[in-house]
């Protein structure tokens, strides 16, 4: 709704949420590996494969605000797309 999607058709809504949702996790990632040791960078990738609840509660123990960081992210990847698609429709 925030990206005036309402009369897009399906297809091109899906692309644009699959679009958000990749680089929101690529940047989520780059946020906390930023703030992270070498070692809690593998510590965390290797837990993340045998177990995701048990890495998301390593996470959020080591990185309290990362929900906060997560919403930032989201609200500056939607400004984006805001602003690239009004410069597409030469707003």
């Amino acid at each position: 709704r925030e990206l005036g999607l309402e009369s897009s058709s399906p297809e091109f809504k899906e692309q644009i949420m699959e679009s958000l949702r990749k680089n929101l996790f690529e940047r989520m990632g780059l946020h906390i590996q930023q703030s992270m040791s070498d070692e809690e960078v593998i510590a965390f990738h290797e837990m993340s494969e045998k177990n995701e609840q048990e890495a998301k509660v390593w996470l959020e123990q080591r990185f309290p605000d990362w929900e906060a960081a997560f919403q930032e992210e989201l609200a500056d990847l939607i400004k984006e797309l805001r602003e690239t698609m009004d410069t597409a429709a030469g707003v």
